[in-house]
C-alpha cells in the first residue's frame, strides 16, 4: 500500500495502519504478566504445602502438630485467595484495555474522515450503547466495518464483559441466573453456579487473548478496506 493515498493522507504516519497490530501487542503483554504472576502464586502455594508436610512430620506433640498444620493451611488459603483476586483483576484489565483500544480506533477513523474532508460523527457524540459495545457499534455504523464474520469472537467478548460488569458491581458472587448461564457457556474459563463464588481458571487469560487477536485481525482487514474505499471515493 502506498505511503500516501489519493487524499494525501499517510496512514502509517497517522497510526491507522499499524494501530491494530500494536493493540495485539498490549494484550500479549498482559497475558505474559498473567503467566508470570500465576507461576509465582503456584510456586508459593506449592512451597507452603511442601513446607507444611515437612514441618508437621517433625512434631511429636499432637496438639502442636494440629495447630501447626492449621496455621499453614490458613497461609495456603490466603495465597489461593490472592491468586483469585489476581484472576479477577486481570479480567477487568483486559476488558478495560479492549475498551480503550476500540475507542482509540474509533477516534482514528473520525480523524481520518476529517483529514479526507468527509463528514463524520465523533465518538464523543455517538451515544449508541456503552463501553466495548459502543466502540463496536461505532465501527459498524460510522466506519461501515463489516464484522459479521467474527460474530463468535464478538459474542465471547460481550460474555466476558457481562462477567466483568458483575465483578465490578457485585463483587464475585454469582447472584443471577443470567450470569450463571453465561458462565456455563465457558466452562474452561469460569466455574460456579448461581449462589456460588465465581472462579476464574488459569486458562481464561491465554485463551481469551487469542479471541482478541482474532478480533483485531478482522479489524485490521476492515481498516485496509476502509482506507481503500476512502481513496476510491476521492477519485
Amino acid at each position: 500500500m502506498p505511503l500516501t493515498d489519493s487524499n494525501g493522507i499517510d496512514h502509517y504516519e497517522t497510526g491507522l495502519l499499524t494501530f491494530c497490530h500494536l493493540q495485539k501487542g498490549h494484550f500479549r503483554q498482559l497475558k505474559r504478566l498473567h503467566q508470570t504472576v500465576n507461576t509465582m502464586w503456584d510456586d508459593a502455594i506449592n512451597s507452603l504445602v511442601e513446607e507444611q508436610h515437612t514441618r508437621v512430620a517433625t512434631i511429636e506433640d499432637e496438639e502442636e502438630r494440629q495447630w501447626t498444620a492449621e496455621s499453614y493451611s490458613h497461609d495456603i488459603v490466603d495465597r489461593i485467595q490472592m491468586e483469585e483476586i489476581h484472576q479477577r483483576a486481570l479480567l477487568t484489565a483486559l476488558q478495560s484495555q479492549l475498551e480503550r483500544s476500540l475507542f482509540g480506533l474509533c477516534r482514528l477513523i473520525a480523524e481520518t474522515h476529517k483529514l479526507a474532508g468527509r463528514d463524520s460523527t465523533p465518538l464523543e457524540e455517538f451515544k449508541t450503547n456503552k463501553g466495548i459495545k459502543r466502540g463496536l457499534s461505532y465501527l459498524t455504523k460510522v466506519a461501515q466495518f463489516e464484522l459479521s464474520g467474527i460474530a463468535h469472537s464478538r459474542n465471547i467478548v460481550m460474555d466476558v464483559q457481562q462477567v466483568r460488569n458483575h465483578i465490578t458491581h457485585n463483587h464475585h458472587e454469582i447472584t443471577t441466573a443470567a450470569l450463571a448461564s453465561t458462565i456455563g457457556k465457558h466452562p474452561t474459563w469460569f466455574e460456579g453456579k448461581q449462589g456460588d463464588t465465581l472462579q476464574i481458571t488459569p486458562l481464561f487469560a491465554p485463551e481469551y487473548v487469542k479471541e482478541i487477536d482474532h478480533l483485531f485481525d478482522a479489524l485490521q482487514e476492515q481498516v485496509i478496506t476502509f482506507i481503500a474505499a476512502l481513496s476510491t471515493d476521492s477519485t
